[in-house]
């Protein structure tokens, strides 16, 4: 008898379900590649949304998954191609993933990269449940998804399988070829583009099977992932998990606040009537909504500045000054000082630690 190992998380208590469900925009950047690839009018997509490129690449940013949804239905419409997800699968890269993706990369194989992200899961997406089933001699990489299937749900499974085994390949660097892939739902246009499947997945591709997901010999995840830094992986881990408690304990509006902070420090420091603007409310009011879900404004803003300067100091050729800049203070000493404050270090030991680890 076949034992089951299943990393997955209750979602019964986690905000947002039963409410909005949110996914991590990086999630979008494949299928925009591919669009432009295409030719298709993504940007006049996003922007009949509201949402920029920019807004889009922001470390942390999250949108609605029927956001996601309704802008992945309008680039598979524009398109004409039948394939769509798959198409976008090959355009994969680390940051697709968010930092699940970095951390994926400094695993010793491919069954700490499994247990190591799979908790981690819901820094993508509140909704999808990514499980790890280990047989005798088998090991399944599967989704469990909406089982109501249709066109955009599809290429959106497609997608998802797909990017997995092209990051396995790409960016992971292993050898070790799945199987096969199992599909629950039939391949699109029917029989006649079966070769399509396998020449963009380049292995066996089944069709009308109980589960999606990924079958592999068992021994393939202990294949050795080249230039993995295992002390690189306890940094981004803790970061990571830093980032999943946010998640967990921030409400959507605290969410939708933080990225208009995002934006607007790109041009000066965010006001609390700057941002209650964007919202069309009083700035009073800006203020109770945040209190009503246990922060302030200021509170709020010092996430985002602490949020941001992790990611700028990867940027060896951004100066201190420049990053104080585009945080939006008026001198690099109030910088230093909020930066002090916020982790106990100097902003100049921070900096070497972190370049150290990369």
């Amino acid at each position: 008898m076949n034992s089951e190992f299943v990393l997955t998380q209750n979602t019964d208590s986690w905000p947002g379900v039963g409410r909005e469900v949110y996914v991590t925009a990086s999630l979008l950047r494949p299928y925009i590649k591919y669009a432009a690839r295409l030719g298709v009018d993504y940007q006049g997509i996003l922007s009949e949304h509201g949402v920029t490129l920019d807004a889009l690449n922001q470390s942390g940013a999250r949108i609605p998954v029927l956001l996601k949804r309704t802008i992945l239905k309008q680039l598979i419409d524009l398109s004409g191609d039948p394939l769509f997800g798959l198409g976008a699968s090959r355009y994969t890269s680390p940051d697709s993933y968010s930092i699940n993706g970095f951390i994926s990369m400094n695993c010793a194989n491919l069954r700490e990269c499994l247990i190591r992200t799979l908790p981690l899961h819901r820094i993508l997406s509140d909704n999808r449940v990514m499980h790890l089933r280990e047989g005798h001699d088998r090991a399944t990489v599967y989704w469990q998804l909406d089982s109501n299937i249709d066109y955009v749900r599809r290429n959106n499974t497609e997608a998802l399988v797909g990017t997995w085994v092209e990051y396995s390949r790409s960016v992971l660097g292993l050898n070790e070829e799945p199987l096969y892939i199992s599909f629950s739902h039939e391949p699109a246009g029917g029989k006649d583009y079966l070769s399509s499947y396998q020449d963009i997945l380049k292995c066996d591709v089944r069709f009308e099977q109980d589960f999606n997901g990924v079958v592999y010999q068992k021994k393939s995840l202990e294949e050795k992932i080249p230039d993995a830094d295992s002390r690189l992986l306890e940094i981004l881990t803790r970061h990571a998990k830093g980032l999943l408690q946010e998640i967990s304990d921030t409400a959507p509006f605290t969410l939708q606040v933080k990225e208009i902070m995002r934006t607007l420090l790109r041009l000066s420091t965010p006001s609390r009537d700057k941002v209650a603007d964007h919202f069309g409310i009083a700035s009073r009011t800006l203020q109770r909504k945040l209190l009503e879900e246990g922060i302030s404004f200021s509170e709020t803003l010092n996430e985002v500045r602490m949020e941001m300067t992790v990611y700028l100091m990867r940027d060896q050729s951004l100066s201190i000054e420049d990053i104080a800049e585009q945080l939006g203070f008026k001198e690099s000493r109030s910088f230093h000082r909020s930066f002090k404050r916020w982790t106990g270090k100097t902003v100049g030991a921070y900096r070497r630690e972190l370049l150290a680890t990369n």
